[in-house]
């Protein structure tokens, strides 16, 4: 078992005092820190900050759009931070709720507030999705796959859910289906590469099968999405480290974020600011009360123990390894030779276990109950 696991109990009884009680390496290492943003982070936040910030064009009057926002898009560092903090796993609750309720419901209805939401939820996803194409360069790994999801994934599958939802209108007309076929044929009118495709197979259906395929396709048109873009958060984590390598940014963009690199060294020496405060308060506090000094002083490094098994060449029976024999034990972060000495002389040889004897022996007292255990013995003994 880990030693740390083990003095567990004791990490906070003891205040940090005692190095040895302490959590490698110090007490702030992979702590709270006061700024633990990232970079993405910083860009994500500058992002959703220009919705706070007006824009007043000639003759002092303010812009009712976003105006800052244009110039952040068009960025591949900008969407690439978008894609990586945008919290799809959240949404897997709520949409499998909505689908429990209408299976349980067994029937959709456009009436329906689970129906409704699940529409919005889908619309909002399309609009994400069509957002994050428009905006990355065209040679991006992401906007390539984007495109063969939404291509060869999604299409057939949006048609399938488009063609459902007009037979739900032509049987019985509701606002939330004619808004959201409305949607489609606006978001499939742009071109690519949103498409209503044509080579897609509809047929008739009665109402309870209608009911049943409907709410089937947007499962699974769900199921494709949400997989699909844990998997585009994935590649855009891999990519985004080319995209701060990038001669492409626009000027703007360039700035932003060689200012933000450049944070990054602001927001290291504010994360100082607890450990110096450690340091401070147990090595130069002068006066506790009226007692003097703390002052601690660590303790001298101590050498790592490790054990080791020897094992003889076959025409050797017996050998004394001497004392202060180097053990190499690979090499460290740095490349720099990891080496262990014998602290005294071994006798190496061929002896090896043939039994091991234990003996456990419990103590007990007679009292006005019975017998009560009061303790116990035990010895191990091998040959």
């Amino acid at each position: 078992m880990n030693a740390y696991k083990k003095k567990g109990n004791l990490l906070f009884k003891r205040d940090g005092t005692c190095q040895v009680e302490r959590l490698p390496k110090n007490l702030v290492n992979h702590g709270s820190l006061i700024d633990e943003k990232t970079l993405d982070e910083y860009v994500v936040f500058t992002y959703l900050y220009s919705d706070l910030i007006k824009y007043y064009a000639g003759q002092n009057t303010a812009a009712n759009h976003n105006a800052w926002r244009k110039f952040l898009e068009s960025d591949d560092t900008v969407i690439l931070s978008l894609i990586l903090h945008t919290e799809i796993a959240q949404l897997r609750s709520p949409i499998n709720n909505d689908f429990l309720v209408l299976k349980r419901k067994k029937g959709i209805s456009s009436e329906n507030k689970y129906t409704k939401r699940l529409l919005r939820i889908l619309q909002e996803l399309m609009l994400l999705m069509d957002y994050w194409h428009r905006n990355l360069s065209r040679k991006n790994n992401v906007k390539l796959e984007l495109q063969t999801l939404i291509t060869y994934e999604l299409n057939d599958r949006v048609t399938l859910l488009y063609s459902l939802l007009q037979q739900w209108n032509s049987q019985l007309p509701s606002e939330a289906f004619v808004k959201f076929c409305a949607f489609l044929e606006s978001i499939c009118k742009e071109g690519v590469p949103w498409k209503l495709t044509t080579n897609t197979l509809h047929e008739d259906f009665v109402s309870d099968t209608l009911a049943n395929n409907t709410i089937s396709t947007l499962r699974d048109l769900f199921d494709v999405i949400l997989s699909s873009l844990l998997n585009l958060q994935a590649l855009a984590k891999e990519s985004y480290p080319n995209t701060l390598r990038s001669q492409r940014h626009n000027p703007q963009n360039a700035l932003l974020i060689a200012f933000l690199r450049l944070l990054r060294y602001a927001s290291a020496h504010i994360n100082q600011i607890p450990q110096r405060h450690l340091d401070f308060y147990y090595k130069e506090v002068l006066k506790l009360g009226n007692q003097e000094v703390l002052k601690f002083k660590n303790q001298p490094v101590q050498a790592d123990r490790v054990m080791v098994h020897f094992q003889l060449q076959e025409e050797i029976n017996y050998y004394l390894l001497p004392k202060g024999t180097k053990l190499s034990a690979g090499k460290d972060d740095g490349g720099r030779d990891i080496l262990f000495e014998t602290d005294r002389a071994l006798p190496v040889n061929r002896a090896t276990l043939s039994r091991i004897h234990k003996v456990h022996q419990t103590i007990q007292v007679h009292g006005k109950d019975g017998f009560l255990p009061v303790g116990s013995i035990s010895a191990t003994t091998c040959s």
